[in-house]
């Protein structure tokens, strides 16, 4: 039947592909930070990047805070690669 193809021949040739889409996931956080902290993003939406732009006027008075946004967009991008790779891994693939 459709269904037990799927389950036993799509779905696990599938599985790596949409992990190593999940890894590139990293690569696009951190394109858009990057934009948003140069002013290239949009003006209405709330990004990290933008925080982090908008954040360098504190450098003198309270240097912490671009500090905590550049640790939360490490942590994130970590986050999405590490997982990324251990489900590739899991999945019997090569990590990227």
């Amino acid at each position: 039947s459709r269904g037990r193809i799927l389950r036993s021949e799509v779905l696990p040739n599938a599985l790596p592909a949409l992990a190593v889409v999940g890894t590139i996931a990293c690569e696009a956080l951190l394109l858009e930070a990057g934009l948003g902290f140069l002013g290239l993003g949009d003006p209405g939406l709330v990004s990290w990047g933008r925080l982090a732009g908008d954040a360098r006027g504190l450098l003198a008075a309270a240097g912490w805070v671009p500090a905590l946004v550049g640790l939360c967009i490490f942590t994130a991008a970590l986050a999405l690669r590490l997982a990324g790779d251990a489900v590739a891994e899991a999945l019997g693939g090569s990590p990227v």
